[in-house]
């Protein structure tokens, strides 16, 4: 009797033990899960906060880059037109002289080219200004030309960042899963119950004693 005591309270033992074992690596299992997941998505907050200050940076950028092209533009197409309307010896006008002045804008030589050019018909000065167009208009189509590559860039700049978010977004959602999976399975690890049992509660021992 006494040693189917102890072979009971030895098993009990093991069984509480395999418990609490099964209990603690749920925990930790849980635990790590949890703590990985607030790791992921605290990398992915941060990576879409960068990605998103990226982009509109380089649309800021892109777009005072625009505004700065077109002004530009304007101001040289005007002076195309003041080139068409000007007759030699003639003075100008104020809006002709306003354009001339403007003009150092895009060269700081070019006032006094577009004044000497336009004013006396040197054909010398008429040359250099007509190179100045030609430049002008080379540079013009290269800036166009590299502005519309940055928007294209930045467009799939942007299809790319809401790609990857839609992926994190799902690698995320997998893993709140997995979080929610594993608090079920901690749930059902239930604490053991425990029987302590005394001499008297033995039946085979108490029918030896008496």
């Amino acid at each position: 009797a006494r040693q189917k005591l102890a072979v009971g309270e030895q098993k009990q033992k093991d069984e509480l033990a395999a418990a609490q074992k099964k209990i603690q690596d749920g925990e930790h299992k849980y635990n790590d899960g949890l703590r990985q997941y607030n790791e992921q998505y605290q990398l992915f907050q941060d990576t879409i906060a960068d990605s998103r200050a990226q982009i509109t940076a380089a649309e800021e950028q892109l777009n005072q880059q625009a505004a700065e092209f077109e002004s530009a533009n304007t101001l040289y197409q005007s002076l195309v037109n003041l080139r068409e309307t000007a007759q030699p010896g003639v003075p100008f006008t104020e809006e002709q002289q306003a354009v001339a002045e403007a003009s150092a804008a895009l060269d700081e030589n070019l006032p006094q080219l577009v004044l000497a050019a336009l004013l006396t018909g040197d054909p010398t000065m008429l040359q250099m200004l007509d190179q100045k167009e030609s430049e002008g208009e080379q540079t013009f189509a290269e800036t166009k030309t590299q502005l519309e590559q940055a928007k294209q860039d930045l467009q799939q700049a942007k299809i790319d960042f809401d790609e990857g978010k839609r992926e994190s977004d799902a690698e995320l959602a997998d893993a709140r899963e997995q979080i929610a999976k594993g608090e079920k399975d901690l749930e059902k690890i239930s604490e053991p119950t425990v029987y302590v049992f005394d001499r008297d509660d033995n039946v085979g021992y108490s029918g030896f004693s008496s």
